[in-house]
């Protein structure tokens, strides 16, 4: 149950426990109440005989009857012995009653009732109000047995719940809060191993398991994003060792004047310039994938014409790959000015670098095509080569940073060129696909979703 509908549920309980008390005295009221005990049929007794009592002898009547017990019989006669209204089964209403045998009755049955006598006159005359109760009243009170017990038991019950169903919402919003405050005391240590179990049932769920939830998905990615992090550190380490190694090597070397020969000294010095600016290189690369992660180039995209941009890189690609002896074949079939928000710069560096990796995995007289066309509101460019291909199980992995695939694609370098060309992809919210297989060829695709605005 969310915590809302605890918060709810323990409100509504709050408020109904005074209800449900202000309602049992009102009921207590009700049943204790002098209105609730006047003879039954008192409307009866002003039909009976309206014409020979008065508004205020029917006033003084009521006050008399108010004082009796809701468990008595009873009987209104005149001063002349008329039977006014009686509930007396041996003494009928509406007759005259003869004194001695009213009185001879009153005798013979005062062995199983108590009798009472109430006078009350009026202006007009007077009238006595005869009541009886009986001395062993046991079968009656199973007849009308007094419902206040049972009300104040049932209000006795209903509180108990109520408390019970207090404490054990508060105690589980209490839990809850330990809980979190218990696995997420590890997290603000540090401690990104340990997993933030929910503990999640279906007896407890609310927004606090929910956060927890949250902060799982969080540690996770704080996790992947350590061990990214680490692995990062660590291929840097590797890949900046070799050419400083060498670079130190032939410096000692030169110092020390183990080389001498003016040949070797000029081959050694040319080896610590091509070394300086590979660790150059390596430098700018590794600065620039960390500014690729930076939100501020997916806030300054820009609208420009992605079919113009495409064309002027096909174009390049060809004058290149003719350099390194490659058969280019373009095939751009894109509408004039499809605009579309990007960051120039960085779209051709991807497409360089994938262009780039097809030249290095293909040998001579190899065919490398680059083709664009629109499909499904979406420009599709690729670009596909007939080289030595990716090995299956290294396609899941290739734009992982500082993966490096099998020996059919190893070569000199970090592992993070198309880890960059991915971020750069998806910094623009596209999406890139590789199919490949060995010995036959690769083909990169790219996927870009054309604007509502730019769509024929």
């Amino acid at each position: 149950m969310t915590i809302k509908k605890q918060f709810i549920l323990l409100s509504s309980i709050i408020i109904a426990i005074p209800v449900i008390c202000i309602a049992y005295m009102a009921v207590h009221h009700h049943v204790t109440s002098p209105d609730r005990i006047l003879i039954h049929g008192y409307k009866e007794i002003k039909k009976i005989d309206s014409s020979r009592l008065s508004t205020s002898d029917m006033i003084a009547i009521k006050n008399s009857l108010k004082m009796m017990p809701p468990d008595v019989d009873y009987a209104l006669l005149d001063d002349g012995f008329s039977v006014l209204f009686s509930s007396i089964p041996d003494i009928p209403a509406d007759i005259q009653v003869d004194s001695e045998s009213f009185w001879d009755f009153i005798e013979e049955t005062s062995d199983e009732y108590f009798y009472q006598f109430t006078q009350a006159a009026t202006k007009d005359r007077k009238t006595v109000l005869l009541t009886r109760v009986p001395k062993h009243n046991q079968e009656k009170k199973k007849n009308n047995p007094n419902i206040l017990p049972s009300l104040l038991g049932i209000l006795v019950g209903i509180i108990i719940i109520c408390i019970f169903l207090i404490i054990k919402i508060a105690n589980e919003i209490f839990n809850s809060i330990i809980f979190l405050e218990k696995k997420t005391l590890a997290l603000a240590d540090g401690d990104l191993e340990t997993p933030l179990e929910t503990g999640k049932s279906s007896y407890r769920n609310n927004e606090i398991i929910s956060i927890t939830e949250s902060l799982e998905k969080m540690r996770l990615s704080l996790l992947e994003g350590q061990n990214r992090k680490n692995k990062f550190i660590m291929g840097i380490s590797h890949d900046l060792r070799t050419p400083v190694a060498i670079i130190k090597g032939y410096t000692e070397a030169l110092h020390d004047d183990i080389i001498t020969d003016r040949d070797e000294t000029k081959q050694a010095l040319e080896l610590i310039d091509s070394k300086s600016s590979q660790l150059e290189t390596m430098i700018d690369t590794l600065i620039n994938f960390v500014k690729l992660n930076s939100k501020e180039i997916r806030d300054k995209l820009q609208k420009e014409s992605v079919t113009e941009l495409i064309s002027d890189f096909a174009k390049d690609a060809a004058v290149m790959g003719n350099v390194f002896n490659r058969k280019i074949v373009t095939d751009i079939n894109l509408p004039e000015n499809i605009l579309v928000p990007l960051n120039r710069q960085l779209v051709v560096r991807a497409l360089e670098n994938l262009f780039n990796n097809a030249l290095r995995y293909t040998k001579d007289n190899d065919r490398i095509t680059i083709s664009s066309y629109i499909k499904d509101n979406k420009i599709i460019f690729s670009i596909a080569d007939t080289g030595c291909g990716i090995a299956e199980s290294d396609l899941n992995h290739i734009f992982d940073l500082f993966y490096r695939g099998t020996t059919s694609r190893r070569e000199e370098g970090m592992g993070i060129g198309l880890s960059v060309v991915k971020n750069i992809i998806e910094t623009h919210g596209w999406e890139i696909k590789v199919d490949s297989e060995i010995n036959k060829g690769s083909i990169f695709t790219i996927l870009i979703d054309i604007p509502e605005e730019s769509r024929n």
